[in-house]
């Protein structure tokens, strides 16, 4: 399935926003969906990592957030959030 740029970005904006209303597990599933689409996404990654992480998943958070950094090994923001 080819998605476009805007379509992924959109999903990605209401994914960041359902986590902020604590809806982290709506979150998690609009992550899951981008990252099929583009799984060399450091950000989604990180911020499904985030989102597990909100959900109390600790393990799942971290090994989000060691993909991030295995795709982009200067991915701060997931290197900040593997030692929280």
């Amino acid at each position: 399935m080819k998605q476009d740029k805007n379509s992924v970005n959109a999903m990605a904006g209401l994914a960041e926003i359902l986590g902020q209303k604590s809806d982290c597990e709506a979150a998690v599933e609009l992550y899951q969906k981008i990252l099929k689409l583009n799984s060399n996404s450091a950000d989604a990654y990180a911020q499904l990592g985030i989102a597990w992480q909100e959900i109390g998943d600790l393990e799942q958070a971290i090994a989000q957030f060691e993909k991030a950094i295995s795709i982009n090994h200067r991915h701060i923001k997931a290197f900040m959030l593997i030692w929280v």
